[in-house]
Formats: structure tokens, C-alpha cells, sequence
């Protein structure tokens, strides 16, 4: 039931579907299995069984293939894993061409109790994943009617962005997503809303929505010299597309996440100065703002802010001392010589 298909690169053809059949130990729940077409040999190669590890209800199936021809799956399933208590929750899995294995499951909806449904994936040129569902957690406002939702992985930082609410405008129940990425990285989705949107009546109405996909992540150059004297610095970093601003962060370590920090400047130039509190190493690290979304942190570079001391003076200023004395011992035997 539910069959979803991505084309490859070469042709191949690649079917995804939800099955009660029992087969290769799947039980008799609904599991998702998946089969291809070889472009080359014509021929069906044989059926996988996606869902083995779960014993409850995996259902709507939904498939995408990146540039490398790797297949992205996504599904809803009310096994409890990986932190999910047991409610629906939002699957993902993609099969690696390169080493031509699955690898492990992965739970991408928020794992508390809220319940996860109907996810649609699609992928940019750049190899981004962005996917939408249906979801009854409250993100944005204070009611159990059900949102759409959308989050995005990072082909750059390999990390899931924070979870989105799309529906934003609906005072009821949105239902049903499908995405969809354009050429240039704009995100689509469509939805069945129950909200009476511009007068359109409390029926049941197709809602759009179009925003830019978030921004790729802004990457720093490296502060040479890395150690400096001065409490000064100049950060600079490159221009990304469609960015409004920047957030410049800054912190006594390396920078892993920037949820536990405050922006030390927020600014829409690609370089700024910065002024050290204090002695010591600094990591810092930029993320871009495009309106709808933040880009993941970029590369973190760092510094060593030292103040010289005289004491490390001592031994250049002794050098120095001695070759002046011998400088002017010369001088004066040679005029010592001449007279």
C-alpha cells in the first residue's frame, strides 16, 4: 500500500511501500519494504524489509535520491526508539551507494508525546534533505490541533536542524504535507488546512507556502597570526546568498553548538572587529539569518590573546646591550689606530 518511487541518476527505479505480508522475519504488522529496478539488467532485484527492528505500525512511505544516488526513506512507525515513547514519530533511513548497505535507523520527529505523521522528503542540489509531517506537538502555539512541520539536514555539517512549525497562520487542524525543492533551493509545501484563511470558509482548503531554504553555512578565515598582543582582531568570513544578517559568536573554547550562547554582534557585513575582554583563547564561530531560518554554525577558528611582559625582554635588550658596546669598541680602536 501507499507505493512512493525516485529515479536515480542512471535509471535505476526504486519502489517503497507498506505490507502487512510476513516476510524475511517481518511479522504480521505493517512493515515498509523496498525493491528496484536495475536499469542495466531490467531485471527486480529482491525485496528488503526497511522496518525489521520494529514491531508496531510503520506506514506512509515517502522516497527521495540525492546527486550520489543515495535513496533517503522516510516513514511514520510507533515503535518506541531511540528516545521515541511509542507514539508515531518520523523515521529516516538512507542507503549508502558506496559501501551498498542501509544504515541504522534514525528518529527525526521531537521523541515526546506528541504524534508524528505523513512525512514527505525531497532534496536540493546541494544535497540538503528537507522534510515536512504532520505533527501534534504545540512548536508555536498553544493548542493540540495538528501542524506541519519541517526540518533540514545539512550535507555540509552531516547535523539535523532545529524542528519548524510551517503552519503558522492555521488556527486548526493542518494536515496531509507535500515538499517540494526548486532548482535554486526555494522550499514547497502544500497542505489540506481547516482555518477559514481569507474568508475561504471552515471546509477544508489547499494552503501553500514557499520560503527560502536556510542559508549555507558562513565559513570563517582562519586569524593569522593566532597568537596576538593586541585585545583587537578582525574577523572576516564569506558572503552567503539571501542572508539578512549574521550572529558573530564568541566564547573561552572551542565552539561545538551555539544554543547555550548570546550573539556577541549581529550584522549584515561579512567582517567585523572585535575587541578581546581579556587574556586568554577564544573560539569563535558565525551563522547566517535569511528571514526564515538560521544556517548551521560555521568552521569555529580560534586565538591566543598574550601581553608581552618586560621580563621577555630581558635576554633581546641584553643581546642588544652587547653588540652596541662592541659596535663602539671598534669604532674606538679604529680611531685610536688612525691617530
Amino acid at each position: 500500500m501507499c507505493p512512493q518511487l525516485a529515479i536515480d541518476s542512471i535509471g535505476n527505479v526504486h519502489v517503497i511501500w507498506y505490507d502487512p505480508t510476513v516476510y524475511l522475519g517481518s511479522g504480521s504488522d505493517y512493515d515498509i519494504f523496498y525493491k528496484y529496478l536495475d536499469a542495466t539488467t531490467k531485471i527486480w532485484q529482491l525485496t528488503v524489509v526497511l522496518s525489521n527492528e520494529s514491531n508496531d505500525m510503520s506506514l506512509n512511505p515517502d522516497i527521495a535520491v540525492d546527486s550520489l544516488d543515495n535513496v533517503h526513506i522516510v516513514w511514520d512507525d510507533e515503535m518506541p526508539f531511540d528516545g521515541a515513547v511509542g507514539d508515531a514519530d518520523i523515521f529516516y533511513r538512507i542507503y549508502d551507494k558506496d559501501s551498498a548497505s542501509w544504515n541504522i535507523l534514525e528518529v527525526i520527529s521531537d521523541t515526546g508525546v506528541s504524534t508524528s505523521w505523513l512525512p514527505s522528503i525531497d532534496i536540493d542540489p546541494d544535497d540538503n534533505i528537507h522534510v515536512a509531517w504532520e505533527d501534534s506537538a504545540a512548536f508555536d502555539r498553544e493548542d493540540t490541533f495538528l501542524d506541519i512541520i519541517y526540518r533540514f539536514f545539512s550535507s555540509n555539517t552531516e547535523t539535523w536542524s532545529k524542528i519548524e512549525a510551517i503552519s503558522t497562520d492555521s488556527t486548526t487542524t493542518s494536515r496531509f504535507p507535500s515538499l517540494s525543492v526548486g532548482k535554486y533551493g526555494s522550499v514547497n509545501i502544500v497542505w489540506i488546512d481547516y482555518t477559514n484563511l481569507s474568508y475561504y470558509g471552515l471546509d477544508s482548503d489547499i494552503h501553500f507556502k514557499r520560503f527560502i531554504g536556510p542559508p549555507a553555512e558562513p565559513t570563517l578565515a582562519t586569524i593569522v597570526p593566532d597568537e596576538i598582543s593586541t585585545d583587537t582582531l578582525k574577523l572576516e568570513w564569506n558572503e552567503a546568498k539571501g542572508v539578512r544578517q549574521y550572529y558573530v559568536y564568541r566564547d573561552t573554547s572551542f565552539i561545538w553548538s551555539v544554543d547555550h550562547l548570546d550573539p556577541i554582534y549581529t550584522i549584515s557585513a561579512n567582517e567585523t572587529i572585535d575587541t578581546l575582554p581579556d587574556v586568554g583563547i577564544y573560539g569563535y564561530v558565525v551563522v547566517a539569518d535569511n528571514v526564515h531560518f538560521n544556517s548551521s554554525p560555521s568552521n569555529c577558528v580560534h586565538v591566543q590573546y598574550s601581553i608581552t611582559h618586560i621580563r621577555e625582554f630581558v635576554i633581546p635588550i641584553s643581546i642588544l646591550t652587547i653588540i652596541a658596546m662592541l659596535v663602539l669598541t671598534m669604532r674606538f680602536r679604529r680611531k685610536r689606530y688612525k691617530t
